[in-house]
């Protein structure tokens, strides 16, 4: 009987190799199996959380043109603040980049 129950991880490269034991307990296979699907889970977030992070630029550039936009439509710079939760430091060099002297 072969039982794959030895897994090494090493970045994203996972290796099994067969152990012919046939006096593997339920208990470890379902171990061996729970320390796989939490492997996999890493992995899955951690491409979620790479994906999330190249997208922050594009999102940042959008937040900070919404701003400019609110500003330019009459939003006071406590209102901005208030709404993104940046300070009034940061709201002042946000409108300034996006081409608009803050009062």
């Amino acid at each position: 009987m072969v039982v794959r129950v030895a897994t090494t991880h090493q970045g994203n490269l996972t290796q099994t190799r067969a152990c012919h034991h046939g006096h593997m307990s339920g208990d470890l296979v379902a171990a061996v199996k729970a320390y796989r699907a939490a492997l996999g889970r890493i992995e899955a977030s951690e491409k979620r959380l790479a994906a999330a992070r190249a997208a922050l630029p594009a999102v940042r550039a959008d937040l900070h043109a919404a701003i400019v936009r609110e500003y330019e439509r009459g939003a006071r710079t406590r209102e901005l603040v208030d709404a993104t939760g940046y300070t009034r430091e940061s709201i002042r060099r946000i409108l300034r980049a996006g081409g608009v002297e803050p009062d």
